[in-house]
């Protein structure tokens, strides 16, 4: 495949400095700022020189605007501790060192790197997936507490159905060209807040309760108006999405949760939660350093590089 100079200037630094972050998280679990400082001087100064060759405002303007949602993104994912701050900024300098050339093939306006946050998500939840069936099938174990997993499903889908509707009236006033971008940013809305919902409605179950009074209201004056296509299609989404979301947390609290994993400082925030003792499972030891958020950066840059764009290509029709 041929790249152009401006391509391979660019390509440069995402490999030495993925190599070289996946190397130190590895072997000391950090993800060290001179990296990602070297990285973002080494960006601007290739920026800067290629802007007085060329004169491309344009181009530098879409740089800047995806770099900044990138930040947004990542300080986002960072606030409900999904990944710790290294990992924030090492995404960040991803999106900001790799070309818009390599999104050629896809429609996400002025966030294109929103493919490799798709091919990221992709990639960890088949990681921890093939992790927890193995644990499963390891520890004999079967899934607890059924009934109480069904009874939170529903009592949490009714705020996202509410939530959604009123989503979707907004954006009705709005001409929407892509049809995916929205049910992505649901999807991953739904995957980053569902714990702290689920807590934050333990804690206070009227509000639950109040929420699906009112969307049951809210539905049947829908139904009334004749907006059941609007209704049916929000509901589709939530308990599509919301049933794949639970499953997968199912399986990876319980992976998590599972006493042989070990925590360690700087481990990857999605494990923030695990309990430990004295008696550690090599196996745990083993698949659990395995898992290195700047390794999967770097498989997902690589899958948007040879796809330019994300894995939802399989699934066009």
């Amino acid at each position: 495949m041929f790249y152009d100079l401006f391509e391979i200037v660019f390509l440069i630094p995402v490999i030495l400095i993925g190599f070289f972050c996946i190397f130190t998280d590895f072997k000391y679990k950090k993800i060290y700022n001179n990296a990602i400082v070297a990285g973002l001087l080494y960006g601007l100064f290739f920026f800067i020189y290629f802007l007085i060759q060329e004169q491309n405002l344009l181009y530098i303007q879409s740089v800047l605007i995806n770099f900044i949602i990138s930040i947004i993104l990542s300080y986002f994912f960072w606030f409900f501790k999904f990944w710790t701050a290294g990992n924030a900024k090492l995404f960040s300098l991803f999106c900001f060192l790799l070309p818009l050339s390599f999104y050629e093939h896809t429609n996400f306006p002025y966030f294109p790197s929103l493919n490799i946050l798709i091919n990221f998500f992709a990639l960890l939840m088949v990681f921890l997936l093939v992790l927890s069936i193995i644990n499963i099938f390891k520890q004999n174990f079967f899934l607890k507490n059924f009934i109480g997993h069904i009874t939170s499903f529903f009592k949490t889908s009714f705020i996202y159905v509410f939530v959604f509707i009123l989503i979707k009236k907004i954006l009705e006033q709005f001409e929407i060209s892509n049809f995916l971008f929205f049910p992505i940013l649901y999807f991953l809305f739904m995957f980053l807040t569902i714990n702290f919902l689920k807590r934050i409605l333990e804690k206070h179950f009227i509000i639950n309760y109040l929420f699906i009074v009112v969307t049951i209201i809210y539905s049947f004056y829908l139904v009334l108006n004749g907006d059941e296509d609007l209704l049916s299609s929000v509901f589709l989404r939530v308990y599509a999405f919301l049933s794949v979301i639970y499953l997968f947390r199912i399986l990876i609290n319980d992976y998590v949760n599972d006493d042989s994993v070990i925590k360690r400082e700087g481990e990857n925030t999605i494990f923030n939660n695990a309990q430990t003792n004295n008696s550690l499972n090599i196996f745990k030891k083993e698949t659990y350093n395995l898992l290195s958020f700047p390794l999967i950066f770097y498989l997902s840059i690589i899958l948007t590089i040879f796809l330019r764009q994300s894995i939802l290509i399989f699934f066009h029709t």
